[in-house]
């Protein structure tokens, strides 16, 4: 099963902000509106994807000079974490794989995964769909013992 869009959502105590997946404009329009700005990155950036380059449209307002440069510095990203990288596309097919999402391997395949994966469990978190099929995996926070989750390593990254 193959989603259109994922959407974290995590739950705080007393506030919890949603990300609204739902009043978003259509694709086709935004691509049709950034168009022009993606068939000038595709000059001149190594990447041929016109739903990757419009994620950048949408986030730098068209600003070619500054898509470039962030194109630049997450290519070089997903060089230097290549394994990362991989790692995280075979999850993704393997929870695709069934005729419902498992997000067993997308979790398994994290990075700190042997840590993490003992204080986000499925009691902390609510795996969903929208009413238009997205992926939803709301994290309720207050449910998690961060300060001991966060003396077992390095997370820096965090």
């Amino acid at each position: 099963m193959k989603f259109n869009t994922v959407v974290v959502t995590v739950f705080f105590t007393g506030f919890f902000r949603v990300v609204n997946a739902f009043s978003q404009p259509k694709v086709s329009d935004l691509l049709g509106k950034h168009q022009g700005t993606i068939d000038e990155l595709k000059k001149s950036c190594d990447l041929d994807d016109d739903l990757t380059l419009l994620r950048y449209c949408v986030e730098y307002d068209d600003d070619v000079a500054l898509i470039s440069e962030k194109i630049a510095n997450n290519l070089q990203w997903r060089e230097n974490n290549k394994s990362i990288c991989e790692a995280a596309k075979k999850a993704v097919e393997e929870a695709q794989a069934g005729e419902k999402w498992d997000n067993g391997p997308v979790r398994d395949a994290a990075p700190y995964s042997s840590i993490i994966n003992q204080y986000i469990t499925p009691s902390q978190v609510l795996t969903t769909t929208s009413n238009k099929g997205d992926f939803l995996y709301c994290i309720r926070a207050a449910k998690i013992n961060d300060k001991e989750l966060m003396s077992k390593g390095e997370f820096g990254f965090i």
